[in-house]
């Protein structure tokens, strides 16, 4: 007698951790959301995001901390912690407001160097116009006794003492007011200085070459009536901040001819603020360029600044 056949067997039920018939693998998900048995994955962007297609972002996955691609923080706002550019209409007045604060904030290098400047410009002169003077009274054959006059070789001898500490002066006072630049540079990028880094950071050589070729012009526009050398001063007066900004000699009195071409009105103002304030200096005894030089200064380097939409620290 034969055995019944034994009832046909039916698979098993789809189990938490088998994922060759459909079911969900251990601790993941079902791609697309509940999807029925059997059932093929949702094509991309129809309520899921199958395995091996590409992530969305693009085409790239978020970054660690939030999904920004420079390493997870958002970007700084500008102005937060450093120089922002300047905003608004510029205006001379605005400059000279400018330096004014920068200078009460930096009041000890920049008053220290205005005191410098003062020593050297005049003191120097001073010096060697007195030393004229005594050459002319004490030496040899200095007055003609029978007609009372200076006999030449004496008068010649004065007056190269006096060119010799004019020169001198100049050369001094160059050098003085470029460590003051380069201080009021510091100032409009970080709003601070100090007497050590106004000393740092000069391509000497540089401003040296570019600071001899500007005197060169300033001498041939002396004989236009000298009007010329006050025209090639006011179109090259930005030759030492362009060369601090890492500018070669000869292209820096192109940027500052440039510059002041471009912005022709606002220099021509600023220029005029200048000549007041040498004339005040000149009105109280040299004192008052203590102040007013490198305030005149400060404002310059913000005029550079701002006029090419450079960012100009707060002070």
């Amino acid at each position: 007698m034969s055995q019944p056949p034994y009832p046909p067997q039916q698979p098993p039920p789809p189990g938490p951790g088998d994922s060759s018939q459909g079911g969900q693998p251990y601790g993941g998900s079902q791609p697309g959301g509940n999807q029925p048995y059997g059932a093929p994955p949702p094509p991309p962007g129809a309520g899921g995001q199958p395995y091996g297609s590409q992530p969305p972002y693009g085409g790239q996955a978020p970054s660690y901390g939030g999904g920004y691609s420079g390493g997870g923080m958002p970007p700084v706002p500008p102005g937060v912690g450093g120089p922002a550019p300047a905003t608004g209409p510029y205006s001379p007045l605005d400059a000279i407001s400018y330096g004014w604060r920068a200078f009460a904030a930096n009041a000890g290098p920049f008053a220290l160097m205005g005191l410098l400047m003062l020593v050297v410009t005049v003191g120097v002169q001073m010096i060697f116009n007195v030393a004229g003077g005594g050459l002319e009274f004490w030496s040899s054959g200095t007055l003609d006794p029978e007609y009372g006059q200076v006999s030449p070789g004496a008068s010649l001898g004065s007056s190269l003492l006096q060119l010799t500490g004019s020169m001198l002066a100049s050369f001094l006072g160059w050098l003085i007011g470029l460590a003051i630049m380069r201080g009021a540079l510091d100032v409009v990028d970080t709003g601070r200085t100090s007497l050590g880094q106004m000393w740092t950071r000069i391509p000497w050589g540089q401003a040296f070459l570019a600071g001899l070729l500007m005197w060169l012009a300033v001498f041939v526009g002396f004989f236009a009536l000298c009007v010329g050398a006050f025209v090639v001063t006011f179109f090259l007066w930005y030759v030492n901040v362009a060369v601090l900004d890492g500018v070669d000699p000869v292209d820096s009195l192109k940027a500052s001819f440039a510059f002041v071409r471009d912005n022709l009105a606002d220099n021509a103002l600023l220029c005029l603020i200048g000549v007041g304030a040498v004339v005040a200096t000149i009105c109280t005894c040299y004192l008052g360029g203590i102040v007013l030089g490198p305030l005149m200064t400060i404002a310059a380097a913000y005029t550079w600044r701002a006029l090419q939409g450079r960012p100009v620290h707060p002070v």
